[in-house]
């Protein structure tokens, strides 16, 4: 891994997994439905994105909610929502608050404990293979608290990876976790 994924991963460890949240199902809400019914309003599914560190700042909570109304408002079928703190500036509550806007919310965070998904009600969660965990293992306990996973992959390696697990959404990472180069090829 490239020394900033190293900082963030340690980062994280030392901060270590909140208490968990109880959610109920009724509350839960599906990526696929809502790109459906975006797509029949004749509109190209996105998921749009609150990540703090784009503005250089961490966000207020009414911020948050603001932006998940407008991203709704807009169009958008899920809100992606940043919460590792120490270098993307996001928190925790960031996701709760962002379910205010009334769509899917999928955590995006380096998850390597298995105590970190029940942290907060998310509708989706970003999990690395580049980070070397128990994928499928990982995969199947997101599912049991309700949540689908979004497994990341930048390699064949970790995509053949991916591919073992029962994981039904797939995303490519152009960005490689070693160098932290780009390249639009390797979609």
């Amino acid at each position: 891994m490239h020394s900033l994924i190293d900082d963030i991963l340690q980062s994280s460890r030392a901060r270590g997994p909140g208490a968990g949240e109880a959610w109920p199902v009724e509350e839960r809400r599906d990526l696929v439905a809502s790109a459906r019914a975006a797509r029949g309003r004749g509109m190209i599914p996105i998921i749009a994105e609150i990540k703090p560190k784009a503005l250089g700042r961490a966000l207020s909570q009414e911020e948050v909610a603001a932006y998940a109304r407008a991203y709704a408002q807009y169009g958008a079928c899920a809100l992606s929502v940043l919460t590792e703190p120490t270098h993307f500036l996001g928190r925790l509550e960031n996701a709760r608050t962002a379910r205010q806007g009334g769509l899917p919310v999928l955590r995006k965070d380096f998850i390597f404990s298995e105590e970190q998904l029940s942290e907060v009600q998310a509708d989706l969660v970003l999990l690395i293979a580049a980070l070397d965990i128990d994928l499928e293992g990982f995969v199947d306990r997101a599912r049991s608290l309700g949540m689908e996973p979004l497994v990341e992959a930048h390699s064949e390696e970790e995509l053949e990876r991916a591919l073992e697990t029962e994981a039904k959404i797939i995303g490519i990472n152009n960005r490689n976790l070693k160098t932290l180069e780009i390249d639009l090829g390797t979609f």
